[in-house]
Formats: C-alpha cells, structure tokens, sequence
C-alpha cells in the first residue's frame, strides 16, 4: 500500500552523503512494511535485525563499535553482501539493543555513503532509560502516523475520488451526489481506522466483519507492552488510562475523571509514558495572537488525542451498525469527528517535522468559546519547508498565518466560538470542517472534513 513517507525514503535515498535515518511512529503503523518495501524496490538488497525477535545479534555491539566490523560479520551471518549505496541496512526495533542507539551517531562520519534505517515502536523509553542523546546533525527523523485518508483512497485504487479531493473549490464544488458519496467513504474509514492491517483486510475481503476482531487484536499487543512502560504496579494506571481516557477525548482532560481517588501525579506518569509510546497524544491550551503556538500554550491545560479513530471506535464498543445512522458524526458528543480531524491534521505535517496540535479557549463571566484546533499555514515562499530540514524556523513562522478551526459534527452551527476568535486576535478569516460541501460566508471557509488534506490550498 502507498505510504505518503515513501516519498520521504526516496529523497534520503538519492543524499550524496545519506544520515542515518530514524523513524519514529507508534507500534503496527506499518514502519516495518514501509521500510521493506523501499528496500526493495530502491536497493539490490536488504540487511535487516529484528533486535525483538533476532536477540543473538546486540552482543555483536557490545565493546568496541567497530561498525565495519560488526556489519560486515552481520552480512556474512545473513548470508549478505554489503555494498556502499547498494544495500540498505536496516535495524528494527532497536530500543532492544541500546547500543546499536548509539552506534547509529558513528555511522555518517565512520561510514560514508551507507544506507542506515532504523525504527523502534518503543524507542523514547530506551532513549531516557540509557540517558542516550542524539547528537544534531549526525542523525534525520522523520514520523510515522496511521494511514490518512488520502493513503486508504489510495489503497483502495480510488483515484477518481481523490482528484476529485485535489481538484474541488469554490468555483467548483464537487456535486452533492458524490460529496455524499465521499462522506460515506469517510465515515467507513473513521470505522475502519488508519492501521494498515485492518485496511488491508477491508480491502481484500471488501467486508468489515473482521475490523473489530483485527482492531481488538492490535489493542492486545499495546496492553502487552504495558509491563514494558514501567513498573507492575505503574502498568495498572497506565492501562486504566488506555482503557478510560477515550471517553474523554474532545474535552479538557482532568485526571480527576479517570480515577478521583487517586493521586495526579500517579495518573500524570502514566499518561507521558503513553504519550511518549505515541499511544496518546496531547492538545495544549494556547493563545491565538502570535507564532510559535508552543511560546503561548499551556502544559496544564490539555486534551487528548488517541492513536487511531478505528481503534478508539474498538476501545468505546461502537458496531459497525452505526455507520447506517445519520447521526455518526454526532456519536460520543463528536469526539471521533475531533479525533479524526486531529489524526488527519498530524498525518499531513511534513515529515521530517515532530508535529504538535493546539486548541483555543477562553472561558469568562460573559463569555465561553473554544475552538477545536489552531491552525498555521505557510504561504508561497515558504512551501519548501518539509524539503529543507535546514530552514530557519522563525522564518517560516514569518511567513505562516494563523486560522482558527473549528470542527462540527453535524451540518449545521452558528460557530460562535470561531466568531469570537476572529474578533479577539481581528482576524478576517476562519476555518470550519463538516458534512456540508464547500463554501464561503461571512469570512469563515467551510471545508468537507474528507477534505483535511486540501487545507492549505484550498486557504491559500
């Protein structure tokens, strides 16, 4: 299936003097596949350790490193050659051998010219267990998200619905019976959900009689990783918070509401574990009068983001029943309509960018608005930002302007929040994201929310 990352893999690819590449994404978003596939469509072949499942290999790491040394003995053990620029190596799950982490800095100046990949489901807790740092410059990242939209239309060989998607505006709105049809496909997906398999599975089976059972299993393998996070006795808070926290999700999160008589500080360290397992994710609290959003926000005041719509869907007990209701977008008080914008948003960051969501409130004795998301976008001459991983950021935040985003769950709202948004920062325009087909009113574009991928063209 395409990945929008391959596109990433192959601009490294073709460096005259390639960094190791680190990705980062939670567990079962497809790094492996992505990684496999690459290599063998871009390489003449691939030496790959599963450091999980290939334990035997981390002793060869141990001592000296020696990197010519240890990957040409690796090759002869895998029956391999390695050839400069010819083969690609790649280290999966590598949080298992700490130091091949390390290792991974010595590459670009010991080796120059090598392909290196390396991808870890759980890689943030052996970085801050081993105090292991990444020095600048001698290693590239780039993130790893579930399947967007655009990546199931794709998967799906719908390419008539996606130019239909990168063609819409103002002056032509897709017609209502295929907008219709669109929101249907939409709503299938936040069934189904981003995570490759269950995608794949739907598509091969044009059935969704196993997506529950594959999203269940897939939630099983997160629950098994939660000894891993941490202590037995933390690993019971931080599976209470997997299990409770999506019921939450659209709101200002309180530990208070998972359990009110235990001690924050307990729930509040089981929750960065899950966010740094990329389980969770959180929204912070910021202002909407200048950029960077991160100079203004809030670590106290957040909401939280799941990994997966599909999976929050399995975790809340949803059928796939409701997909007949009329009323879908308005199911759990319209969290999975604020998940999925939020999952989408994050898919369609640049890549090589560390993405982070914001939102808006403010709460008075004459007033209370929030707005779901904050959204920045570059304008013309700064478009090449996710190309050059050197850019100046203060520069590209120069030339960013700032949208309130506001998401509905049904057609219909006064959008009274994003009215008070513009008015309090004296911005002309706003942005909403909804079932209705695109428009253009009293300064607020409204957008298809099967149509997140377009936002920066379509605000342009």
């Amino acid at each position: 299936m395409f990945r929008r990352l391959d596109e990433g893999l192959k601009k490294w690819k073709k460096d005259k003097h390639p960094k190791p590449l680190m990705l980062r994404g939670a567990r079962q978003v497809g790094k492996s596949f992505l990684v496999e596939k690459f290599a063998k469509e871009n390489f003449q072949n691939l030496i790959k350790i599963n450091f999980e499942k290939e334990r035997n290999f981390s002793h060869h790491f141990d001592g000296d490193l020696d990197l010519k040394r240890i990957l040409e003995t690796v090759a002869i053990i895998k029956k391999q050659k390695l050839n400069i620029g010819k083969t690609l190596i790649f280290f999966d799950e590598i949080q298992e051998c700490p130091r091949a982490i390390v290792a991974l800095r010595y590459i670009y100046e010991d080796i120059p010219g090598l392909h290196c990949i390396a991808a870890g489901s759980l890689l943030e807790f052996a970085l801050e267990k081993e105090s292991i740092s990444m020095p600048v410059g001698r290693i590239k990242y780039i993130y790893m998200y579930p399947m967007s939209f655009v990546e199931y239309l794709i998967a799906k060989n719908e390419d008539r619905l996606l130019k239909l998607i990168r063609e819409m505006s103002l002056e032509e709105p897709i017609n209502d019976s295929l907008h219709q049809h669109l929101l249907k496909e939409f709503k299938i997906y936040m069934f189904i959900g981003g995570m490759p398999e269950a995608v794949n599975n739907y598509i091969q089976e044009d059935s969704l009689k196993n997506i529950l059972d594959i999203q269940s299993s897939i939630i099983e393998t997160y629950r098994d990783d939660f000894l891993k996070y941490s202590s037995r006795a933390r690993s019971v808070h931080v599976e209470k918070i997997f299990n409770l926290a999506p019921q939450f999700i659209g709101q200002k999160f309180k530990y208070s509401q998972i359990d009110a008589s235990l001690q924050s500080r307990e729930l509040k360290a089981a929750l960065d574990l899950l966010c740094k397992a990329r389980v969770y994710r959180k929204v912070l609290k910021t202002s909407g009068e200048a950029l960077p959003f991160a100079f203004h926000a809030s670590e106290k005041h957040f909401k939280l983001l799941f990994m997966d719509v599909g999976l929050m869907h399995n975790v809340l007990n949803l059928s796939s029943e409701l997909l007949t209701n009329d009323s879908f977008y308005n199911l759990a008080k319209g969290a999975l309509v604020e998940q999925v914008v939020g999952q989408e948003l994050l898919a369609y960051h640049p890549y090589n960018q560390a993405a982070e969501l914001y939102f808006w409130n403010r709460d008075g004795r004459n007033i209370s608005a929030e707005l779901d998301y904050l959204y920045a976008v570059n304008d013309a001459s700064s478009e090449s930002a996710e190309d050059d991983e050197n850019a100046e950021i203060t520069v590209r935040q120069q030339c960013q302007k700032v949208f309130g985003l506001e998401v509905k769950s049904g057609a219909r709202g006064k959008m009274k929040s994003l009215y008070s948004f513009m008015k309090e920062y004296d911005y002309n325009y706003g942005l909403a994201l909804s079932s209705e087909n695109i428009s253009f009113e009293k300064g607020i574009l409204k957008v298809p929310i099967y149509a997140v991928s377009e936002l920066d063209r379509l605000l342009k």
